[in-house]
């Protein structure tokens, strides 16, 4: 059921309990979004200063804690059924029906075995991976900040309680159901529960009691996104009562959907089974018009119905992305989605967020320009002789950052640490650095109110009171924002006219300082007299006259991760090609991207904001196919310049570790994050969570991919040549009146260990050296193309023709008989054995000078396979009930010719007639 339709019933639903019945709605039944504030906090008993500790203690008894109910996985019977429901094991089930009726007990007991061991494997397959798939959701939130006993608490997420008053800062999630009280410039992603990807302004006004949650300006939802702005919300439900905890209970069973290779595989197994069913009856009806007995007939279409069935097919897809799953897992890369293994492989644009992705996030000022003058962060030092003791402007920059930020100071002995964002703590460490007493001057002016950055507004502004009264506007960010609302500058300790000259020289500095890649903010301040006014109508002012003096720019250097350069060439001879975003301006972010090599041997080409502003749909995906570089974009261009990008063909993976990545990581067709550094909001929508922060991790995710598809492909392609070589056998012994050469026991005996184990085997092949030399498949293209068609003729042709012609001469010493017939049996088992090796790759095998690492599982299941071969010809007893004669020497190396020979073919025609490589109908850049 489509989410949208979801959310709309539950609203039908409040709308007639709200209105139903004479007794009261509890409490997260009632229409908050309609309701005053006051009124709210009054019906809560929520005071504006928060709850007190015994109080939220009480409502936590009383109303449970703040935790959705778990959603319930697949059960093991309903797994079982899934097997049991499968077309291959119905076509058993009716062969071994048939078997029954024409008086073949033994083939009946043994068909319906064999359907019990393929269901087993089965079961236990997808039951394995469904533990896999409950595994790989990540953690939820840990804690949430509220305000209680009149001061800021963090406290667990489970112990969020009804009346609690919670704080929505950027990259906050949102830890249950709340009705807004204060909205500055609050936006909040809501896509996971509506299914819209735009950001939401929040207010505190009431909405109409009609609109629906997608409309409901004044709430906010439980696991939804804060992206923008700051605000306070009343907490109206917790836990299984919020919007989340509704669906989750709508939803029920959450069973894992199928990928699109398992919906590929189920539809070919399912076309497999028709194909099979028909030709059985044509063979069948062409036998009784050739004069051939009835039973006779049955049974040669019973087996030909066992040869065609591909039993080892439902389950081969699941096993190959579940090996993936856990490879990648080990590799310290953490999958989320299932199916977004197999659309690495088709990836051929990655985007990647700058800072904190491609650089290391780990700030720290680098250069300072301030009245005029260059200085490096050393040389900035407040004691007597340092740099900022004869420059008063230099000491007014200092309070002005340490000021306007959110970092926060704890003492520890005799020193200061500084926590927060990297940007934060890097401004407010220099001013410590240089001798500022912080502390103190942060307590001498307390901090009356803040409006922090937003998707239209690329600074922050603080306001505070000074020891001497008035009140103090502190602002940073952007460098062309911030100067755009500036008319003085500060030169000494007066406050002069900007002169055109001056603003000049600064945008000259700006340029320098981001040629170097660095991250450049702008510094400026207000004083005014007389009572606090917003903020907003301070920094600009009526009409939007400049209002600020300049106090200077400050550079910070964010270091490149290293070998990013190394990653930029390798993603770039896998045909993928890549794509920096970055908030910074375009300066810094063509220096990092000269750096990585971003554009290879091509123009850079770097498009900034008033590109996009007006661009419509074909001109955005015209600017994505071209673009290296998008400067100064906000997470809204994020969003838009991915779904350009998916408009024009691409299949995209999205890197990021911030608030500001999660609209775009959402959208992407893979959305890949930082593990420790990212926040927890991205790492909320990701598909793919790198836990190291190693960028290597997104090769190694692309590769994994790449090579989890690829082993896919290997595997069905076996399974389809040895069973095309089966039908082949018992075709060509019912043309030439041979009778049924193979019964159905041995086929089904084939097929299990000749098919399924090493088919299984096949998933875990390691990856050919030249996987990441190769393009991205086309994702619009069937896992089976058509040019396999014709390798699998040729491949099955050629072993049915190994098995024949043993056959043949087995019939030269002994006639038409089981012995001839076991010949046929055992060159055919040691004919697939061999093909499975030549599956494992393309281009290496047996005649390239170059050999392929072991694949120790696949030797184990083939020397398996051969050694339970070996058994059943030995052991009378099971030659018996495998109808099966015994051999010679002599007969042995005939079924052993039988078998090397198509091998050696096979393994010849690499060289002659050379198998598709992997992606090379594939997208060519």
């Amino acid at each position: 059921m489509p989410l949208r339709s979801i959310v709309e019933r539950i609203e039908d639903a409040l709308r007639t309990d709200i209105n139903d019945g004479d007794a009261a709605p509890a409490s997260a039944d009632r229409p908050w979004h309609a309701t005053e504030i006051e009124h709210t906090l009054r019906a809560l008993e929520a005071p504006r200063g928060g709850l007190t500790g015994e109080a939220a203690r009480d409502r936590l008894e009383r109303h449970g804690p703040n935790a959705l109910p778990p959603l319930a996985s697949r059960s093991q019977l309903a797994i079982l059924l899934d097997q049991l429901q499968s077309s291959p094991v119905l076509l058993l089930a009716g062969a071994a029906g048939l078997s029954l009726a024409t008086g073949g007990i033994v083939d009946a007991i043994v068909i319906l075995g064999v359907v019990v061991l393929n269901t087993a494997i089965g079961f236990i397959t997808e039951r394995n991976t469904e533990r896999i798939i409950g595994s790989l959701r990540l953690p939820s939130q840990q804690s949430a900040l509220v305000r209680r006993d009149a001061q800021l608490s963090s406290v667990p997420l489970a112990e969020v309680v009804l009346g609690d008053l919670i704080m929505l800062r950027p990259g906050a999630i949102v830890p249950a159901d709340g009705r807004v009280i204060t909205a500055d410039a609050l936006l909040v992603d809501e896509s996971m529960l509506t299914g819209e990807s735009d950001a939401v302004a929040k207010r505190a006004a009431p909405v109409d009691f009609d609109n629906p949650v997608a409309e409901r300006a004044s709430m906010v939802y439980r696991g939804t996104t804060v992206v923008g702005g700051a605000g306070t919300a009343v907490v109206v439900a917790t836990g299984a009562r919020t919007e989340a905890g509704r669906i989750q209970l709508m939803v029920g069973e959450a069973a894992a959907p199928e990928t699109p290779i398992q919906q590929q595989l189920r539809a070919l197994g399912g076309q497999l089974a028709l194909l099979a069913s028909a030709v059985c009856a044509a063979v069948f009806v062409i036998g009784l018009r050739r004069g051939t007995g009835f039973v006779e007939m049955l049974r040669a279409a019973i087996a030909l119905a066992v040869a065609a069935i591909p039993e080892g097919l439902p389950t081969l897809a699941t096993t190959s992305l579940a090996i993936g799953v856990e490879q990648m897992r080990r590799r310290g890369v953490l999958v989320r989605r299932l199916d977004a293994i197999e659309t690495l492989a088709a990836v051929d644009v990655i985007a990647f967020d700058k800072t904190g992705t491609l650089t290391r996030n780990e700030m720290s000022v680098s250069a300072i320009a301030c009245a005029g003058k260059r200085y490096s962060a050393g040389d900035v030092v407040i004691r007597p002789g340092g740099a900022a003791a004869s420059h008063p402007e230099l000491i007014r920059l200092l309070e002005i950052i340490a000021l306007c930020s959110d970092a926060r100071l704890q003492r520890r002995k005799d020193r200061f640490t500084v926590s927060g964002t990297p940007t934060e703590t890097a401004l407010v460490q220099l001013a410590i650095n240089a001798g500022l007493d912080v502390d103190g001057l942060r307590r001498s002016m307390p901090l009356r109110g803040a409006e922090y950055r937003s998707q239209d507004r690329q600074y922050m502004v603080t306001v505070h009171e000074p020891p001497r009264g008035g009140t103090l506007y502190a602002v940073k960010g952007s460098p062309e924002q911030v100067l755009a609302m500036c008319d003085r500058q500060l030169r000494g300790n007066r406050r002069v006219r900007l002169t055109a000259a001056a603003r000049r020289h600064i945008q000259a500095d700006n340029r320098a300082m981001g040629e170097t890649g660095l991250r450049v903010l702008g510094v400026a301040y207000a004083e005014e007299t007389g009572p606090q006014q917003p903020a907003s109508s301070v920094v600009v002012g009526a009409g939007g006259a400049r209002r600020l003096c300049w106090a200077g720019l400050v550079g910070l250097m964010d270091p490149v991760r290293h070998g990013a350069d190394d990653l930029m060439s390798q993603f770039g001879r896998a045909g993928v090609r890549m794509i920096m975003m970055t908030g910074d301006q375009a300066s810094t972010a063509r220096a990092i991207a000269s750096d990585l090599n971003l554009a290879e041997a091509t123009p850079m080409i770097v498009t900034e904001p008033r590109r996009l502003q007006n661009a419509d749909a074909q001109a955005m995906t015209d600017l994505a196919q071209r673009t290296h570089i998008f400067a100064r974009i906000t997470p809204t261009d994020k969003l838009r310049i991915v779904r350009a990008l998916q408009s024009g063909g691409s299949v995209v993976a999205m890197t990021g570790d911030g608030i500001n990545d999660s609209p775009a990581l959402r959208a992407a067709d893979v959305g890949i994050v930082m593990g420790r550094s990212g926040a927890e909001a991205a790492r909320e929508v990701a598909d793919i969570v790198l836990q190291a922060d190693d960028l290597a991790g997104i090769a190694t995710a692309l590769k994994s991919g790449r090579v989890t598809y690829a082993n896919v492909r290997k595997g069905i392609r076996f399974l389809l040549a040895t069973n095309l070589s089966e039908i082949l056998v018992v075709l060509a012994a019912t043309a030439v009146g041979a009778g049924t050469l193979l019964s159905p026991i041995q086929l089904l005996w084939i097929n299990l260990l000749s098919d399924v184990l090493p088919a299984i085997g096949l998933a875990l092949e390691t990856a050919e050296d030249d996987v990441m030399m190769q393009p991205p498949r086309d994702p619009r293209e069937a896992i089976i193309r058509s040019e396999d068609m014709a390798r699998l003729a040729r491949e099955g042709g050629i072993i049915a023709a190994g098995s024949l012609a043993a056959y043949y001469c087995g019939t030269l010493r002994h006639g038409a008989s089981p012995r001839a017939g076991t010949i046929c049996f055992s060159s055919l088992v040691g004919a697939q054995l061999l093909h499975a090796l030549t599956s494992r790759s393309d281009r290496h095998g047996l005649f390239s000078s170059e050999w392929l690492e072991p694949n120790r599982l696949l030797s184990a299941m083939l020397l398996g396979s051969a050694g339970l071969l070996a058994a059943i010809l030995a052991v009378p007893g099971l030659r018996r009930l495998m109808g099966l004669a015994r051999l010679d020497l002599a007969d042995l190396l005939a079924a052993a010719a039988g078998a090397l020979l198509p091998y050696i073919a096979n393994e010849g025609l690499k060289l002659a007639v050379p198998g598709p490589q992997a992606g090379a109908n594939d997208r060519v850049r």
